[in-house]
């Protein structure tokens, strides 16, 4: 209530102002799963209980406002699908809202290195709801597909093609959302194959390799066989692989 009155004591006008509900902006306003959201609000009834409400999960947190109806709070994002997502606090004098954007994210890669040949996992989220998923692999567009969940999340795995060593990156991106996150991983390179894998001396064995880097001071890979050193010479493809026998 405001009122207005001097010191005769005359009677006083009176007006009544209602203090509505309100939550600032979070902070920050996006980021992915995982992310902590710190939030205030204010215009609430004293003392009262909170409860905010973010995107599908009603609520994630409840909060008791202070005496004077304000409240600090923070949780983290939890498995969500991407884009723009809703934070309502509701108490009994009424309900604020604000918005939080869900960005995509690679969670982890398993491992992250390894020679050709190697399985691959890929664990992400914060992507759409059940949107097919493609994985770029260094120089192999589309080498998997996956569908995510209908909480934007998903599990693939695939094996490390040919392609030279070092460091490649993977990326995932929705193909309904155009969201994507990218995560590193470095090939190794390594013999991928020994036929037959014992015998005789005088056996032909034959050996593939792959993950090398051909370059103008790289062509070619020494192959040692126990104490005798170059027992062959290998020419590597320009993919950095190579095949040789000896005996």
């Amino acid at each position: 209530t405001i009122s207005a009155d001097d010191l005769s004591n005359a009677s006083a006008g009176t007006f009544t102002y209602l203090i509505t509900s309100k939550i600032d902006a979070p902070q920050p306003g996006s980021g992915t799963v995982g992310t902590t959201i710190s939030l205030t609000g204010y215009g609430y009834g004293a003392g009262e209980g909170v409860n905010i409400n973010f995107g599908l999960t009603s609520p994630i947190k409840i909060v008791t406002a202070s005496g004077y109806g304000s409240f600090s709070t923070t949780w983290t994002v939890d498995v969500q699908k991407y884009g723009t997502t809703t934070i309502m606090a509701a108490g009994a004098k009424g309900l604020f809202t604000q918005t939080f954007i869900i960005n995509p994210n690679i969670v982890s890669i398993l491992p992250t290195d390894g020679p050709i040949d190697t399985i691959v996992t890929v664990k992400g989220n914060g992507f759409g709801a059940t949107e097919e998923m493609r994985i770029d692999f260094g120089a192999n567009p589309g080498l998997a597909t996956a569908t995510t969940s209908d909480k934007g999340s998903f599990t693939i795995t695939f094996i490390v093609d040919n392609q030279p060593s070092g460091q490649v990156t993977i990326v995932a991106t929705g193909l309904n959302t155009n969201g994507s996150a990218t995560k590193g991983f470095i090939i190794k390179a390594g013999l991928k194959s020994m036929t037959p894998a014992r015998g005789t001396i005088g056996t032909v064995i034959y050996i593939e390799g792959a993950g090398y880097t051909k370059n103008a001071s790289n062509r070619t890979i020494r192959i040692d066989f126990g104490t005798t050193l170059t027992i062959t010479i290998a020419n590597l493809s320009d993919a950095g692989t190579f095949s040789v026998n000896f005996t």
